[in-house]
């Protein structure tokens, strides 16, 4: 299914943009995927990790894979929106009770896939619980906004994030 699809998203593609959308959609498709495992290079089997950095300068047309990358999303978006509004209606539940009265735990499978880039370390952090095992998603206009993904105020942040994105298990 991936060769006709990536086909067709090229296909409705500017000529000059055709490989950046070919090799940007990956990392979008890679959110479908659970417990798929590959052989990589290193002769290591372990899931797929996909990033992809797109560089070109100003006014080039880099924001020509939104809308694959839109469309590769749609299902997951939908089940995120269901899910961030189950965890409203907890949160606003949970504000209402007073400190004495008994509050009911966090829903299950609160899975939310596509994460903001500009969140907080704890909200970061509670995503990856969240997703137990399923991959999380972000689309950042600017490398720099790595610096904000990271899990600790120590180190070099953007390299933490890319170690823990392509760390196998061992």
């Amino acid at each position: 299914i991936l060769p006709p699809l990536i086909r067709l998203l090229v296909s409705k593609t500017p000529d000059i943009y055709k490989p950046a959308v070919a090799h940007a959609v990956f990392p979008a498709l890679a959110t479908h995927l659970w417990q798929t495992r590959f052989r990589y290079i290193d002769n290591v089997e372990h899931e797929a990790t996909l990033m992809n950095v797109l560089m070109a300068g100003t006014g080039a047309g880099k924001n020509c894979i939104s809308e694959p990358i839109n469309h590769i999303l749609r299902d997951i978006r939908r089940r995120d929106a269901d899910n961030l509004s189950r965890e409203r209606e907890w949160k606003r539940e949970m504000q209402t009770k007073g400190a004495n009265k008994d509050k009911r735990q966090r829903p299950e499978g609160l899975v939310i896939q596509e994460i903001d880039p500009d969140m907080t370390n704890a909200a970061f952090v509670q995503r990856l619980a969240d997703a137990n095992g399923k991959f999380l998603y972000t689309q950042m206009d600017e490398i720099e906004l790595l610096n904000a993904l990271k899990t600790n105020t120590q180190g070099n942040a953007v390299s933490a994030v890319l170690r823990l994105a392509f760390d196998c298990g061992k």
